[in-house]
C-alpha cells in the first residue's frame, strides 16, 4: 500500500484562516427495524449492521489522475464537490507547519478543522451537531486512522460519513510524511478476518 502515499495537494493550498464551523443543527434520525429494543441492544444492533457491509480489500493503485481519490471503502471518488469536507486532527495537520517551505498558513482548500485535541470538538456539548445531515462528509486525518474511526463513529449517529484511505500521507505527503509517513517497518502484515 506504499504506492498509495502521493502529493496531490502540495501546491494547492489555502492560505486563509481557519473557517467558522456552521450552525448547531439536530442530530440525524435513525431507524431501527425493532423499535422495541433496549438503548444498548438497539447500540448493538447498529454496530453489527455497519460491520456487515460489505467492503474489500482490493483496490486499484493504478489510476494517476489527480482528481481521482480513494476512500476506505475503497471506492474512488472524482471530485470533493458536493461533500461537506472535514478535517480531523490538529493544528499541524490543518496548517502544514512541518512543511518548511510554507511562510503562511496553509490547508487544502475547503476544509473545515474539528480539532481531536486540546479540546476535542465532536463532542455533544461541542461541535457535533454542526455536521451537515442532507450531505455525505468527507473525512481525512493525519494517516486515515482517525478519520476510518471517526468514521464508523459518524455512522452509528446516523451521518453519512466517507473517509479518505491513507489521510494526508495521500494528499500531500511532502507536507506530513517526511516525518509522519507510514513506511515497509510500520507495516506488519497482521492477519485479519472479515465478518459473515
Amino acid at each position: 500500500r506504499l504506492k498509495a502515499i502521493t502529493a496531490k495537494f502540495t501546491f494547492n493550498a489555502d492560505f486563509g484562516p481557519e473557517g467558522a464551523k456552521p450552525p448547531l443543527k439536530d442530530l440525524p434520525s435513525v431507524n431501527f427495524t425493532n423499535s422495541d429494543l433496549s438503548p444498548q441492544d438497539k447500540l448493538l444492533d447498529r454496530v453489527t449492521t455497519l460491520l456487515l457491509d460489505n467492503y474489500t480489500d482490493e483496490i486499484d493503485f493504478t489510476i494517476t489522475e489527480d482528481k481521482v481519490f480513494f476512500l476506505n471503502d475503497w471506492t474512488a471518488i472524482r471530485s470533493w464537490e458536493g461533500y461537506f469536507i472535514m478535517c480531523y486532527g490538529n493544528d499541524s495537520l490543518y496548517y502544514n507547519q512541518y512543511n518548511p517551505n510554507y511562510k503562511n498558513l496553509g490547508h487544502i482548500v475547503g476544509p473545515y478543522l474539528y480539532r481531536t485535541t486540546p479540546i476535542y470538538d465532536l463532542r455533544s456539548d461541542e461541535k457535533l451537531q454542526s455536521l451537515p445531515v442532507n450531505s455525505p462528509i468527507l473525512i481525512y486525518s493525519k494517516d486515515g486512522h482517525l478519520s476510518a474511526e471517526l468514521t464508523m463513529y459518524l455512522k452509528v449517529l446516523g451521518y453519512d460519513a466517507k473517509s479518505i484511505l491513507f489521510g494526508g500521507n495521500y494528499l500531500f505527503y511532502s507536507v506530513v510524511g517526511q516525518y509522519n509517513a507510514f513506511s515497509s517497518i510500520s507495516i506488519m502484515n497482521y492477519p485479519y478476518e472479515k465478518g459473515n
